[in-house]
């Protein structure tokens, strides 16, 4: 109660930075099982006015959380240190931002899919298009860490939208980002980073992977995580460790700057976008704020500043959820008021052209990670209806201010729905590093969860009835073992990542689960004339050739990417 309260005050009317206490509000947030612990730290007017750490690394553990002394994990607010040495090579006249980023890499590695050549730019503001890779981010020893260029070669995504066209979060792009700073600079990624940013600004307590023994010793590590060591395979995207102070050390200097932090892209421009240095813009009424998140296991951060106030403020959860806490800590300092409640004259009629099934860029859309969208659609699929003269997005409803236009009206968020390169595109304020692409009634994953549940009760029956025949003396070996097969690879797809995820790379042996499909169609082939015999056999032969199309249209059959 006392929470709602706070958070209900707060919404509607911020108070003086100095009076805002967020103790209680941290300690409150310590309550949740998933959290373990939080550092804290504020700056305002060039000075240091919070800093604090609040419980411990992990869930009811005994590390305690020191702003000055413990090294957390920042995620992918490394990128902010990735774009500004970009920035700075551009400064010295070493590199062109809007230059063929092939012109900068060791190798010309990026194919011309399109006209129209990847940018530095379009790294910085995740328009570069290439496709979502997620195997492989970590590794368990750190002598297994790769330079940028070899990890990007190792792991390289193919090109699926022309460069500048929609946003789409690429880890493999600030990846790449890294490997044209070694190319420019001639150093090492985690050596320029500390040489040209880390040293001149005094943030001694921050450091890459591996980490040098006197920072090693101030990291939680394996507290964080259960006791598995975890080690970014791509620093550049996501790999730096740092203290409390001095993150507040980076946001000072950053709010001193002379960068005027123009927006460098925008879907709408009526929406936020991202700013120069890779930040993403979010609006509260008039204020502008420009932050990055991060996330890694065992650890959840924000860096947000606001410029017009000279303010910043970074957090940092310990734990499994803090990710959503992160941003209502943030409303204390900027309030939350709703854009869509000062509309008193919407636009009237139907909503239902906007409702529908939309796909997020940050979705793989090549390889076989396209295919865990089919039982894991979180956060990858969001789903529009309308209510009355309204939209609804999970817990959000949002009102029509314009056209096309739709304003929160019990949360900060703005949505732009707009018809671009022949698709329907949804573009929300909230996430400006992502797009949302309507799905046609063909890619709709539940559709594609129903059809994978069919074929497997099919396949299934189809084993038990060739089970029962055999028993009788016929011969219906070749259906139990091409049934079996299809009812396993599923199962051994999707439980060897639910066993061993993704993370390290592909689960043991998965190189064998992948050519599964194959060997059931060579097994077809083989097998025709004595499938063909009896009715069961041919259910079976024609069965397995719509299953065999629907996992080639997963890319699961023949790979093309």
């Amino acid at each position: 109660m006392i929470r709602l309260l706070l958070f209900l005050l707060l919404t509607t009317l911020v108070a003086p930075v100095a009076a805002i206490d967020p103790d209680a509000w941290i300690e409150a947030d310590l309550e949740d099982p998933g959290i373990a612990g939080a550092v804290l730290a504020v700056v305002h007017e060039g000075r240091i006015i919070h800093l604090k750490g609040y419980g411990t690394a992990e869930i009811h553990g005994s590390y305690p959380l020191d702003p000055r002394v413990t090294l957390l994990p920042v995620g992918s607010v490394t990128k902010l240190f990735t774009w500004k040495a970009m920035e700075q090579l551009a400064a010295e006249g070493k590199l062109d931002l809007d230059g063929d980023v092939n012109l900068y890499l060791p190798e010309p590695i990026i194919p011309p899919t399109y006209p129209d050549p990847i940018t530095p730019t379009h790294l910085m503001t995740h328009t570069s298009g290439l496709d979502e890779r997620i195997t492989g981010l970590f590794v368990r020893d750190p002598g297994d860490i790769l330079s940028p260029y070899e990890t990007f070669l190792k792991n390289q995504p193919p090109r699926v939208r022309p460069a500048g066209a929609v946003t789409g979060y690429s880890n493999s792009g600030a990846l790449l980002a890294g490997a044209v700073i070694e190319e420019v600079s001639g150093m090492p990624y985690s050596q320029y980073i500390r040489e040209t940013i880390l040293t001149p600004y005094g943030m001694s307590s921050t450091g890459f992977d591996p980490l040098p023994p006197f920072l090693a010793a101030r990291y939680p590590g394996p507290a964080l995580t259960g006791g598995v060591p975890i080690y970014s395979a791509y620093l550049p995207a996501g790999g730096m460790y740092a203290t409390a102070e001095d993150m507040a050390i980076f946001m000072i200097h950053e709010l001193e700057s002379d960068t005027e932090s123009r927006q460098i892209f925008t879907h709408d421009p009526r929406l936020p976008g991202i700013a120069e240095g890779g930040y993403m813009e979010q609006y509260r009424g008039d204020t502008r704020i420009l932050m990055h998140s991060g996330d890694v296991p065992g650890a959840s951060s924000l860096l947000a500043i606001i410029p017009e106030e000279d303010l910043g403020i970074f957090i940092c959860y310990t734990g499994v959820g803090g990710s959503s806490r992160r941003y209502a800590l943030l409303s204390l300092f900027t309030g939350d008021a709703p854009p869509g409640a000062a509309i008193t004259d919407p636009v009237p009629g139907s909503k239902e052209e906007y409702t529908g099934t939309y796909l997020s860029t940050r979705s793989p859309e090549t390889g076989f990670e396209a295919f865990i969208r089919v039982v894991a659609p979180a956060q990858k699929v969001i789903t529009v209806t309308s209510r009355d003269d309204t939209l609804i997005i999970g817990d959000g409803i949002y009102i029509e201010a314009e056209p096309g236009y739709f304003l929160g009206i019990n949360n900060p968020g703005m949505l732009v729905f707009e018809t671009r390169y022949g698709d329907d595109w949804l573009f929300m304020g909230e996430t400006p590093v992502v797009a949302w692409r309507k799905a046609a009634w063909h890619e709709i994953p539940d559709l594609h969860l129903a059809i994978l549940i069919l074929f497997s009760g099919l396949f299934l029956s189809a084993a038990l009835i060739g089970g029962l025949r055999s028993l009788k003396g016929e011969e219906y070996r070749m259906i139990i073992i091409l049934s079996g097969l299809a009812v396993l690879f599923p199962l051994l797809f999707f439980g060897s990542m639910e066993v061993s995820g993704l993370l390290f790379g592909t689960p043991p042996f998965f190189g064998v689960i992948l050519w599964m499909p194959m060997a059931i169609a060579v097994l077809l082939l083989y097998s025709g004339r004595s499938l063909l015999k009896n009715k069961e056999g041919r259910f079976l032969a024609g069965l397995l050739i719509l299953y065999l199309g629907w996992l080639q249209y997963w890319n699961l059959l023949i790979s093309f990417g």
